[in-house]
């Protein structure tokens, strides 16, 4: 899901419905000018009780972050990005040309169109193919306003993401990207460089991001 600067991510659209290849062509899809979120905190500020338990879980949490890549066989989705929408979401950062390293996993991207009282728009999204279906590493959390789970510390963090919204924020490490890869309308292969709406396992995932970050 790609948003404006000034999104409010409050806001909610009346109506959400697919794409259709005429909305490709009359909707632009949304800009965004956001930046990574910025998980570097000050440690002289953090509870030494809860600084303890970062370093303590961070070898556990560490071992399950994805699920293991697929065996090869899998193909990616038939979708594909159209020429426009790439162009974009690879000036905005959200997506780069793939490395040449073996796929591990594909995204199925799409976008739908928002209807809301005075404007349409149209928003990317991409969704994990193979975490979409029954996924024992399916986050069970319920998706709050972020600052319930954040310390006062991570005030940043608390004020530019909110969980039930967007992903965009949260850069995905390098060395994962290859499992969140699709291909444009001519055919070239590119990956995620942040995490993407759709994803299940996000809460975990961001846990692990931030817990590393406070862990030094």
């Amino acid at each position: 899901m790609i948003f404006n600067h000034n999104h409010a991510t409050t806001r909610r659209a009346t109506r959400t419905r697919p794409t259709t290849p005429q909305d490709e062509h009359a909707i632009p899809l949304q800009r965004v000018n956001v930046p990574v979120l910025n998980t570097k905190v000050d440690h002289e500020s953090v509870e030494p009780g809860y600084l303890g338990e970062a370093h303590a879980s961070m070898g556990t949490r560490r071992a399950v972050p994805f699920p293991p890549p697929f065996s090869g066989k899998a193909r990616g989705s038939s979708r594909r990005i159209p020429v426009a929408d790439a162009r974009l979401s690879k000036e905005a950062g959200i997506i780069e040309d793939a490395l040449s390293i073996i796929t591990g996993g594909w995204i199925i991207p799409f976008s739908v169109v928002e209807e809301k009282t005075t404007v349409l728009q149209r928003r990317w999204i991409a969704w994990p193919r193979d975490k979409n279906r029954d996924d024992p590493y399916e986050a069970n959390v319920p998706l709050l306003h972020i600052s319930h789970y954040l310390p006062p510390v991570m005030a940043e963090a608390t004020f530019c993401l909110d969980l039930k919204a967007s992903f965009f924020k949260v850069s995905l490490p390098r060395e994962t990207r290859h499992r969140m890869r699709c291909r444009v309308e001519n055919g070239t292969l590119v990956e995620l460089t942040r995490l993407p709406m759709g994803y299940k396992a996000s809460p975990e995932i961001l846990q692990i991001i931030i817990t590393s970050a406070i862990a030094g």
